[in-house]
Protein backbone atom coordinates (compact mmCIF):
# COMPACT_ATOMS: atom_id res chain seq x y z
CA UNK A 1 0.00 0.00 0.00
CA UNK A 2 2.71 2.24 0.62
CA UNK A 3 3.90 3.04 -3.27
CA UNK A 4 1.71 5.91 -3.80
CA UNK A 5 2.95 7.82 -0.15
CA UNK A 6 6.59 8.06 -2.02
CA UNK A 7 5.35 10.77 -3.88
CA UNK A 8 3.23 12.43 -0.81
CA UNK A 9 6.40 12.74 0.35
CA UNK A 10 8.48 13.49 -2.68
CA UNK A 11 8.01 17.34 -2.30
CA UNK A 12 10.04 16.83 1.05
CA UNK A 13 12.68 14.22 0.22
CA UNK A 14 14.38 13.36 -2.99
CA UNK A 15 14.42 10.00 -4.90
CA UNK A 16 17.02 8.13 -3.31
CA UNK A 17 15.54 9.24 0.13
CA UNK A 18 12.11 7.81 -0.94
CA UNK A 19 13.20 4.11 -1.86
CA UNK A 20 15.01 3.94 1.39
CA UNK A 21 12.17 4.34 3.05
CA UNK A 22 10.42 2.53 0.54
CA UNK A 23 13.45 -0.07 1.19
CA UNK A 24 13.15 0.06 4.78
CA UNK A 25 10.53 -2.14 5.45
CA UNK A 26 12.94 -5.06 4.53
CA UNK A 27 15.28 -4.48 7.25
CA UNK A 28 12.00 -5.12 9.93
CA UNK A 29 11.03 -7.90 7.34
CA UNK A 30 14.40 -10.21 7.76
CA UNK A 31 14.99 -10.61 11.07
CA UNK A 32 10.83 -11.51 11.90
CA UNK A 33 11.09 -13.82 8.83
CA UNK A 34 13.54 -16.00 10.73
CA UNK A 35 12.42 -15.56 14.17
CA UNK A 36 8.74 -15.92 13.08
CA UNK A 37 8.85 -19.55 12.85
CA UNK A 38 10.51 -20.44 15.90
CA UNK A 39 7.80 -18.23 17.60
CA UNK A 40 5.02 -19.63 15.94
CA UNK A 41 5.75 -22.93 17.25
CA UNK A 42 6.42 -21.88 20.94
CA UNK A 43 3.81 -19.23 21.52
CA UNK A 44 1.03 -21.13 18.64
CA UNK A 45 -0.10 -19.33 15.24
CA UNK A 46 -2.96 -17.86 16.83
CA UNK A 47 -0.68 -16.06 19.03
CA UNK A 48 1.76 -14.85 17.03
CA UNK A 49 -0.23 -12.94 14.58
CA UNK A 50 -2.16 -10.95 17.30
CA UNK A 51 1.34 -9.51 17.73
CA UNK A 52 1.68 -8.79 14.05
CA UNK A 53 -1.69 -6.96 14.01
CA UNK A 54 -0.40 -5.04 17.10
CA UNK A 55 3.06 -4.14 15.72
CA UNK A 56 1.14 -3.49 12.70
CA UNK A 57 -0.92 -0.75 14.09
CA UNK A 58 2.16 0.48 15.93
CA UNK A 59 3.41 0.82 12.52
CA UNK A 60 0.79 2.46 11.20
CA UNK A 61 0.34 5.06 14.17
CA UNK A 62 4.49 6.03 13.66
CA UNK A 63 4.09 6.52 10.35
CA UNK A 64 1.13 9.26 10.80
CA UNK A 65 3.43 10.94 13.57
CA UNK A 66 6.46 10.60 11.12
CA UNK A 67 5.36 13.45 8.90
CA UNK A 68 7.86 14.27 6.49
CA UNK A 69 10.74 13.44 8.91
CA UNK A 70 12.83 10.75 7.21
CA UNK A 71 14.14 9.01 10.21
CA UNK A 72 10.64 9.06 11.45
CA UNK A 73 8.77 7.17 8.08
CA UNK A 74 11.83 4.47 8.50
CA UNK A 75 11.12 3.43 11.92
CA UNK A 76 7.48 3.09 10.79
CA UNK A 77 8.35 1.08 8.02
CA UNK A 78 10.68 -1.30 9.90
CA UNK A 79 7.65 -1.40 11.92
CA UNK A 80 5.54 -2.53 9.53
CA UNK A 81 8.25 -4.54 7.61
CA UNK A 82 8.21 -6.60 11.21
CA UNK A 83 4.96 -7.06 11.28
CA UNK A 84 4.52 -8.19 7.76
CA UNK A 85 7.59 -10.47 8.08
CA UNK A 86 6.44 -12.17 11.39
CA UNK A 87 3.30 -12.73 9.32
CA UNK A 88 4.59 -14.83 5.91
CA UNK A 89 6.08 -17.50 6.62
CA UNK A 90 3.70 -19.14 9.71
CA UNK A 91 1.20 -17.23 7.84
CA UNK A 92 1.79 -19.77 4.97
CA UNK A 93 2.04 -23.09 6.69
CA UNK A 94 -1.08 -21.91 9.09
CA UNK A 95 -2.92 -22.29 5.62
CA UNK A 96 -1.47 -25.42 4.74
CA UNK A 97 -2.21 -26.41 8.25
CA UNK A 98 -6.00 -25.24 7.98
CA UNK A 99 -6.00 -26.72 3.88
CA UNK A 100 -4.87 -30.26 5.08
CA UNK A 101 -7.00 -30.66 8.42
CA UNK A 102 -10.32 -29.63 6.27
CA UNK A 103 -9.43 -31.44 3.17
CA UNK A 104 -8.73 -28.53 0.73
CA UNK A 105 -7.96 -29.59 -2.97
CA UNK A 106 -6.32 -26.72 -3.44
CA UNK A 107 -2.40 -25.24 -3.37
CA UNK A 108 -1.40 -23.53 -0.36
CA UNK A 109 1.48 -21.80 -2.71
CA UNK A 110 -1.08 -20.51 -4.96
CA UNK A 111 -3.53 -19.13 -1.98
CA UNK A 112 -0.63 -17.90 -0.45
CA UNK A 113 0.86 -16.22 -2.98
CA UNK A 114 -3.08 -14.76 -4.86
CA UNK A 115 -3.35 -13.83 -1.02
CA UNK A 116 -0.17 -11.75 -0.86
CA UNK A 117 -0.31 -10.47 -4.02
CA UNK A 118 -4.10 -9.17 -4.01
CA UNK A 119 -3.18 -7.32 -1.01
CA UNK A 120 -0.50 -5.60 -2.55
CA UNK A 121 -2.50 -4.97 -5.59
CA UNK A 122 -5.27 -3.50 -4.29
CA UNK A 123 -3.48 -2.03 -1.33
CA UNK A 124 -1.74 1.05 -3.91
CA UNK A 125 -4.92 1.28 -5.37
CA UNK A 126 -6.85 2.16 -2.55
CA UNK A 127 -3.95 4.20 -0.93
CA UNK A 128 -3.17 6.27 -4.18
CA UNK A 129 -7.10 7.22 -4.20
CA UNK A 130 -7.34 8.37 -0.82
CA UNK A 131 -3.94 10.22 -0.94
CA UNK A 132 -4.91 11.74 -4.43
CA UNK A 133 -8.44 13.02 -3.12
CA UNK A 134 -9.27 13.19 0.52
CA UNK A 135 -7.55 15.69 2.56
CA UNK A 136 -4.66 15.01 4.56
CA UNK A 137 -3.01 12.51 2.31
CA UNK A 138 0.04 11.49 4.74
CA UNK A 139 -2.72 10.29 7.47
CA UNK A 140 -5.82 9.11 6.24
CA UNK A 141 -3.86 5.60 4.14
CA UNK A 142 -2.26 5.11 7.53
CA UNK A 143 -5.54 5.57 10.01
CA UNK A 144 -7.87 3.14 6.96
CA UNK A 145 -5.23 0.39 7.41
CA UNK A 146 -5.45 0.79 11.33
CA UNK A 147 -9.03 0.39 11.12
CA UNK A 148 -9.08 -2.81 8.53
CA UNK A 149 -6.57 -4.21 11.08
CA UNK A 150 -8.65 -3.90 13.69
CA UNK A 151 -12.13 -5.07 12.11
CA UNK A 152 -9.99 -8.35 11.18
CA UNK A 153 -8.28 -8.81 14.50
CA UNK A 154 -11.42 -11.10 15.98
CA UNK A 155 -11.04 -13.25 12.89
CA UNK A 156 -8.06 -14.29 14.31
CA UNK A 157 -9.55 -15.72 17.38
CA UNK A 158 -12.41 -17.67 15.43
CA UNK A 159 -9.70 -19.13 13.63
CA UNK A 160 -8.29 -22.50 15.03
CA UNK A 161 -5.11 -23.21 16.20
CA UNK A 162 -2.83 -25.97 14.06
CA UNK A 163 0.70 -25.84 15.78
CA UNK A 164 2.04 -29.19 16.47
CA UNK A 165 4.18 -30.34 19.39
CA UNK A 166 7.46 -28.47 19.34
CA UNK A 167 10.23 -30.88 18.14
CA UNK A 168 13.63 -31.20 18.80
CA UNK A 169 15.92 -27.94 18.09
CA UNK A 170 18.93 -29.81 16.68
CA UNK A 171 16.98 -32.34 14.26
CA UNK A 172 14.91 -29.50 12.76
CA UNK A 173 17.89 -27.32 12.51
CA UNK A 174 19.78 -30.21 10.51
CA UNK A 175 16.86 -30.91 8.12
CA UNK A 176 16.74 -26.86 7.40
CA UNK A 177 21.03 -27.32 6.30
CA UNK A 178 19.74 -30.30 3.97
CA UNK A 179 17.01 -28.74 2.54
CA UNK A 180 19.78 -25.29 1.85
CA UNK A 181 22.29 -28.13 0.49
CA UNK A 182 19.94 -29.41 -2.16
CA UNK A 183 20.46 -28.70 -5.85
CA UNK A 184 16.99 -27.23 -5.80
CA UNK A 185 17.49 -24.45 -3.41
CA UNK A 186 21.23 -23.71 -4.67
CA UNK A 187 20.27 -24.09 -8.70
CA UNK A 188 17.07 -22.67 -8.68
CA UNK A 189 15.65 -20.75 -4.99
CA UNK A 190 19.04 -18.77 -4.52
CA UNK A 191 19.27 -17.22 -7.83
CA UNK A 192 15.64 -16.75 -8.86
CA UNK A 193 14.18 -15.26 -5.13
CA UNK A 194 15.59 -11.59 -5.20
CA UNK A 195 14.30 -11.66 -8.64
CA UNK A 196 10.93 -11.82 -7.53
CA UNK A 197 10.44 -8.37 -5.90
CA UNK A 198 12.87 -6.59 -7.96
CA UNK A 199 10.88 -6.80 -10.79
CA UNK A 200 7.81 -5.26 -8.82
CA UNK A 201 10.15 -2.29 -7.22
CA UNK A 202 11.10 -1.73 -10.93
CA UNK A 203 7.73 -1.67 -11.82
CA UNK A 204 6.01 0.45 -9.37
CA UNK A 205 9.35 2.25 -7.67
CA UNK A 206 11.21 3.28 -10.38
CA UNK A 207 9.62 3.53 -13.52
CA UNK A 208 6.79 5.95 -11.68
CA UNK A 209 9.61 7.96 -10.38
CA UNK A 210 10.59 8.38 -14.12
CA UNK A 211 7.46 9.03 -15.78
CA UNK A 212 5.01 11.97 -14.91
CA UNK A 213 1.22 11.36 -14.44
CA UNK A 214 0.76 15.05 -14.12
CA UNK A 215 -1.40 16.51 -11.40
CA UNK A 216 -2.51 12.54 -10.35
CA UNK A 217 1.55 11.34 -9.32
CA UNK A 218 -0.31 9.48 -6.62
CA UNK A 219 -3.41 7.87 -7.87
CA UNK A 220 -1.66 6.81 -11.18
CA UNK A 221 1.84 5.39 -9.71
CA UNK A 222 -1.34 3.32 -7.56
CA UNK A 223 -2.89 2.21 -10.37
CA UNK A 224 0.42 1.07 -11.83
CA UNK A 225 1.46 -0.74 -8.88
CA UNK A 226 -2.26 -2.22 -8.86
CA UNK A 227 -2.07 -3.03 -12.54
CA UNK A 228 1.18 -4.82 -12.36
CA UNK A 229 0.14 -6.86 -9.29
CA UNK A 230 -3.00 -8.09 -10.38
CA UNK A 231 -0.81 -9.33 -13.51
CA UNK A 232 1.15 -11.49 -11.05
CA UNK A 233 -2.14 -12.96 -9.46
CA UNK A 234 -3.39 -13.43 -12.68
CA UNK A 235 -1.05 -15.41 -13.86
CA UNK A 236 0.13 -17.71 -10.89
CA UNK A 237 -2.49 -20.89 -11.52
CA UNK A 238 -0.79 -20.91 -14.82
CA UNK A 239 2.67 -20.83 -13.56
CA UNK A 240 0.95 -23.62 -10.38
CA UNK A 241 0.06 -25.51 -13.15
CA UNK A 242 3.57 -25.89 -15.46
CA UNK A 243 4.93 -26.22 -11.79
CA UNK A 244 3.05 -29.40 -11.32
CA UNK A 245 5.37 -31.54 -14.18
CA UNK A 246 8.71 -29.46 -13.81
CA UNK A 247 10.17 -26.04 -11.95
CA UNK A 248 12.76 -25.39 -13.85
CA UNK A 249 11.02 -24.29 -17.07
CA UNK A 250 8.24 -21.91 -15.45
CA UNK A 251 11.15 -20.46 -13.22
CA UNK A 252 13.04 -20.02 -16.77
CA UNK A 253 9.96 -18.31 -18.54
CA UNK A 254 9.83 -15.78 -15.62
CA UNK A 255 13.01 -14.91 -16.34
CA UNK A 256 12.61 -14.48 -20.20
CA UNK A 257 9.56 -12.16 -18.80
CA UNK A 258 11.34 -10.23 -16.63
CA UNK A 259 14.98 -9.61 -18.56
CA UNK A 260 12.30 -7.95 -21.66
CA UNK A 261 10.32 -6.32 -19.36
CA UNK A 262 13.14 -4.65 -18.01
CA UNK A 263 14.62 -3.77 -21.30
CA UNK A 264 11.43 -2.43 -22.31
CA UNK A 265 11.10 -0.57 -18.76
CA UNK A 266 13.89 0.73 -19.59
CA UNK A 267 12.80 2.01 -23.20
CA UNK A 268 10.10 3.52 -21.07
CA UNK A 269 12.48 5.90 -19.09
CA UNK A 270 13.76 7.52 -22.24
CA UNK A 271 10.48 7.56 -24.87
CA UNK A 272 7.55 8.02 -21.53
CA UNK A 273 5.42 6.39 -24.05
CA UNK A 274 2.10 5.09 -21.68
CA UNK A 275 2.23 2.00 -24.11
CA UNK A 276 5.68 0.81 -23.34
CA UNK A 277 4.58 1.68 -19.48
CA UNK A 278 1.83 -0.65 -19.22
CA UNK A 279 3.32 -3.09 -21.24
CA UNK A 280 6.68 -3.08 -18.78
CA UNK A 281 4.32 -3.10 -16.00
CA UNK A 282 2.61 -6.21 -17.40
CA UNK A 283 5.44 -8.11 -18.04
CA UNK A 284 7.54 -7.21 -14.77
CA UNK A 285 4.00 -8.32 -12.95
CA UNK A 286 3.64 -11.37 -14.63
CA UNK A 287 7.31 -12.26 -13.94
CA UNK A 288 6.62 -11.53 -10.22
CA UNK A 289 3.79 -14.23 -9.93
CA UNK A 290 5.55 -16.89 -11.82
CA UNK A 291 9.08 -16.59 -9.69
CA UNK A 292 6.70 -16.07 -6.74
CA UNK A 293 4.77 -19.21 -7.36
CA UNK A 294 7.53 -20.98 -8.50
CA UNK A 295 9.63 -20.62 -5.56
CA UNK A 296 7.19 -21.05 -2.96
CA UNK A 297 6.16 -24.69 -4.74
CA UNK A 298 10.09 -25.74 -4.65
CA UNK A 299 9.98 -24.86 -1.16
CA UNK A 300 7.07 -26.92 -0.37
CA UNK A 301 8.74 -29.71 -2.34
CA UNK A 302 12.11 -30.05 -0.79
CA UNK A 303 10.99 -29.13 2.95
CA UNK A 304 9.73 -31.40 5.39
CA UNK A 305 6.80 -29.95 6.92
CA UNK A 306 8.65 -29.34 10.41
CA UNK A 307 11.13 -27.34 8.54
CA UNK A 308 9.04 -25.78 6.52
CA UNK A 309 8.36 -22.02 8.05
CA UNK A 310 11.67 -21.32 8.48
CA UNK A 311 12.43 -22.36 5.21
CA UNK A 312 9.85 -20.22 3.68
CA UNK A 313 11.21 -17.64 5.42
CA UNK A 314 14.52 -17.58 4.26
CA UNK A 315 12.98 -17.39 0.59
CA UNK A 316 11.12 -14.47 1.64
CA UNK A 317 14.16 -13.02 2.75
CA UNK A 318 15.99 -13.86 0.19
CA UNK A 319 13.28 -11.91 -2.15
CA UNK A 320 12.82 -9.32 -0.73
CA UNK A 321 16.40 -8.36 -1.08
CA UNK A 322 15.10 -7.17 -4.10
CA UNK A 323 13.70 -4.19 -2.60
CA UNK A 324 17.13 -3.03 -2.67
CA UNK A 325 17.38 -2.24 -6.37
CA UNK A 326 15.28 0.77 -6.55
CA UNK A 327 17.97 2.10 -3.67
CA UNK A 328 20.69 0.78 -5.96
CA UNK A 329 18.84 2.22 -9.25
CA UNK A 330 18.68 6.27 -7.49
CA UNK A 331 21.79 6.30 -5.66
CA UNK A 332 23.40 5.44 -8.96
CA UNK A 333 21.59 7.44 -11.17
CA UNK A 334 24.15 10.61 -10.99
CA UNK A 335 26.24 8.89 -12.76
CA UNK A 336 24.92 5.56 -14.13
CA UNK A 337 21.66 6.37 -16.32
CA UNK A 338 18.39 4.77 -15.01
CA UNK A 339 18.32 3.11 -18.77
CA UNK A 340 21.49 1.48 -18.27
CA UNK A 341 20.70 0.32 -15.02
CA UNK A 342 17.54 -1.39 -16.38
CA UNK A 343 19.59 -2.86 -19.71
CA UNK A 344 22.47 -4.51 -17.20
CA UNK A 345 19.61 -5.74 -14.68
CA UNK A 346 18.05 -7.93 -17.64
CA UNK A 347 21.50 -9.23 -19.07
CA UNK A 348 22.50 -10.20 -15.38
CA UNK A 349 18.45 -11.29 -15.02
CA UNK A 350 18.88 -13.82 -18.51
CA UNK A 351 22.35 -14.85 -16.84
CA UNK A 352 20.34 -16.05 -14.31
CA UNK A 353 18.95 -18.57 -16.38
CA UNK A 354 21.59 -21.05 -17.10
CA UNK A 355 21.96 -22.00 -13.05
CA UNK A 356 18.51 -22.85 -13.55
CA UNK A 357 18.48 -24.84 -16.62
CA UNK A 358 21.59 -26.54 -16.10
CA UNK A 359 21.21 -27.40 -12.03
CA UNK A 360 20.52 -31.08 -12.67
CA UNK A 361 18.04 -31.25 -9.73
CA UNK A 362 15.49 -33.27 -11.74
CA UNK A 363 12.36 -32.05 -13.69
CA UNK A 364 10.30 -31.83 -10.69
CA UNK A 365 12.90 -30.99 -7.97
CA UNK A 366 13.37 -33.27 -4.86
CA UNK A 367 10.10 -33.97 -2.86
CA UNK A 368 10.81 -34.19 1.01
CA UNK A 369 11.11 -37.56 2.11
CA UNK A 370 8.22 -38.64 3.91
CA UNK A 371 8.60 -36.77 7.72
CA UNK A 372 6.18 -36.22 10.69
Amino acid sequence: MFTPMLFVYSSALNDTQTSVIFGAYALGLFPSLLAGPQLSDRLGRRSLMFAVAAVSVFGSTALILAGDSLFGLIAGRILVGMAAGAAFGPGTVWLNELSERYGSGRSTAVLTSVALTSGFAFGPLVTGALAQWLPLPSVMPYLVHIILVLIVTPLIRATPETAPARGATRELTAEVFTTLRSRTFLFLILPTAPWVFASVSAAIVVLPQSVSFGHTQALGSGALAALTLMTGVAVQPVARRATARRLDVPTAFGLILLSVGLLVGGATIVTEAPLLLVLSALMLGAAYGFLLTTGLQAVQRIAKKPSRPLVTGIFYVLAYTGYTWPILTNSLSSTIPKTTTFVASAAICAATLLPVLLGRYGSKAQSPKPGP
